[in-house]
């Protein structure tokens, strides 16, 4: 298993080809990555999760989820 920290909150684990992505906020360049099966988000904040970066690792990653707490389904569903 390998963790890579980036910017601010965000990290990448890596075990084998699977990624998971965790807390991919607006402090973080964009996570342009692939393997991506599922990304934790810890809470609502925008420092750990911004809408442009689900969709960019969602759309790379067609059937990765996102699992996070009820604030944070609220969030994205209202951004569409």
């Amino acid at each position: 298993m390998e963790v890579t920290k980036l910017e601010h909150a965000c990290q990448i684990v890596t075990e084998g080809s699977a990624r998971l992505v965790i807390d991919p906020g607006n402090f973080t360049r964009p996570v342009d990555v692939t393997g991506v099966v599922a990304v934790v988000v810890t809470h609502e904040h925008p420092d750990h999760v911004t809408p442009e970066q689900i969709r960019r690792i969602l759309d790379a990653n067609p059937g990765a989820v996102v699992i996070g707490p009820a604030g944070v389904a609220r969030a994205l569903a209202g951004a569409g």
